[in-house]
């Protein structure tokens, strides 16, 4: 006969195998199943009671959510219809225009949403996303502002003011946000490599590498941080150093050929001209009917002594640029 204890202990041991199911479930279904499901409960609600303007919002969220922002729209729409005074409706279809590159419509949603609702935080700094797309950053600076001064701890609004001043190259006002925006939460690689551009642009190449290593490390994979980082250990002669970040960018991104022939660049005035030889090779493979690639790659075979290679590279030029 089992015992008392044999039964809890088993109890115990399904309860947390269900449990654990549970937490995989919650984590790991797919959203859209979890979107369709939504809009399947929203239309039977919408089917049953047409004028429930929640329905209609909440099935706009899971079609947005899917990335049909013309269905989501639309839903968003009738819910306005049905209740013109919530001013989530209305800054809900302002996202959906936002994704589509709507930025004038999307304005116009976020403005009516400030309108009804002026603490409406999220707003300001969704309508200053769509004026910085608009390359209007004044206008995106007072949103930041507002924003900001409703919720003077959150570190993405600081990032998204530095990134306007950015933008009108006020470096040093870029770096103050993105310093604030660090200061809040030291731990988003963004912030890091955001004011590791802005240093770059002022020249303070050994400050900008600071924080390019600080991106790095909390973000190892991202290529961007790596090629600036490459970029400014280049400006400062450590080539060796660039080397290693433009390899890097070059596993990330195989077919970066910018990169690849910056590296080449850099192997040839190292005097390693097998390595160049490779990297101008590998950008040829990439597009091969550019005439300077050959050039280029005749010179270092002319540095390596191979004059037969390098006069079929200068024959290959030739007839490129004749067909130029």
């Amino acid at each position: 006969m089992e015992s008392r204890y044999a039964r809890e202990t088993n109890i115990g041991r399904n309860f947390w195998k269900w449990m654990l199911l549970l937490l995989f479930l919650c984590l790991f279904l797919p959203s859209l199943t979890l979107s369709e499901s939504t809009i399947e409960d929203c239309t039977k609600i919408i089917e049953s009671n047409p004028n429930d303007a929640n329905a209609y919002n909440n099935r706009g969220i899971a079609y947005y959510s899917q990335q049909k922002y013309e269905e989501a729209i639309a839903d968003f729409s009738r819910a306005i219809e049905l209740n013109p005074d919530d001013a989530a409706y209305f800054r809900n279809r302002g996202n959906a225009y936002y994704f589509l590159q709507k930025y004038d419509e999307a304005i116009a949603e976020y403005t009516r949403a400030i309108e009804l609702n002026p603490n409406y935080t999220r707003t300001y700094n969704d309508r200053g996303n769509a004026y910085r797309q608009l390359k209007e950053n004044e206008k995106a600076i007072v949103d930041y502002a507002n924003a900001i001064e409703l919720e003077p701890e959150n570190a993405v609004y600081y990032n998204n003011r530095g990134i306007a001043y950015y933008n009108q190259q006020k470096y040093d006002e870029a770096i103050a946000d993105f310093s604030r925006a660090i200061e809040i939460n030291p731990n988003d690689a963004a912030f890091f490599r955001n004011r590791g551009n802005a240093y770059k642009q002022q020249k303070e190449f050994a400050n900008a590498v600071i924080n390019y290593t600080k991106a790095i490390e909390l973000d190892p994979n991202n290529s961007t941080a790596h090629k600036n980082r490459g970029d400014c250990y280049l400006n400062q002669q450590q080539h060796e150093e660039a080397i290693k970040d433009y390899t890097r960018v070059i596993e990330l991104n195989p077919e970066d050929t910018e990169t690849i022939l910056a590296r080449a660049s850099l192997y040839n005035i190292l005097q390693m001209y097998e390595q160049a030889i490779l990297d101008y090779t590998m950008a040829i493979e990439l597009i091969p009917d550019t005439a300077i690639l050959y050039e280029n790659r005749a010179n270092v075979y002319e540095a390596m002594g191979d004059d037969a290679a390098a006069a079929a590279d200068r024959q290959k030029t030739d007839e490129l640029r004749g067909n130029q």
